[in-house]
């Protein structure tokens, strides 16, 4: 994890930093990142301009707003909430 914080660090002082510019990055294995890291590096990849894709899902943390559901498809994959692939997570009750 602290490899991909450095590599994103340096990407992010080279990037034209406009919420229209964001770059997309695939992390793999976020399950073997502890839970409360798993929520620092969503809250890092918000605050420099990095949207995260993981391939599995994780377990419910903070820090992870809503889930995308991607299925096989011989056609476009259009992720929308009139699909049904979009899932909301549902903030802690207080």
């Amino acid at each position: 994890m602290i490899r991909s914080v450095l590599i994103m660090s340096i990407i992010s002082q080279i990037i034209v930093k406009d919420i229209e510019n964001k770059i997309v990055i695939f992390i793999d294995e976020v399950l073997t990142i502890d839970p409360e890291n798993r929520s620092e590096l969503v809250q890092f990849c918000e605050e420099n301009y990095f949207t995260p894709i993981f391939a599995s899902i994780p377990p419910m943390v903070d820090g992870f707003e809503k889930y995308y559901l991607v299925r096989r498809s011989k056609e476009k994959i259009v992720l929308s909430e009139n699909n049904g692939n979009v899932i909301y997570r549902k903030p802690k009750a207080k």
